[in-house]
């Protein structure tokens, strides 16, 4: 349960707003959340996705605040 509204880290890389997060799922879960712009990508659970107007899907490992990877030129589709 969450205690605090505090921030804990700010993840910094974007240059536009981001449009959306979302934890990244192990390819064992069933994922019925079909709102999700992310859908399920192989991971370990501690990692998140953020999706954002600059273009960019962008990993990043949430113990280490460290950004894994960067896909550029996504599009809406």
């Amino acid at each position: 349960m969450l205690k605090t509204s505090n921030s804990l880290h700010v993840f910094e890389g974007h240059k536009h707003g981001v449009q959306c997060i979302s934890p990244l799922q192990s390819s064992n879960n069933k994922n019925d959340n079909k709102s999700n712009n992310i859908g399920v990508i192989n991971g370990n659970g501690y990692t998140i996705c953020s999706g954002s107007w600059d273009k960019t899907v962008r990993i990043w490992n949430i113990e280490t605040t460290k950004q894994l990877i960067v896909f550029e030129e996504h599009h809406l589709q």
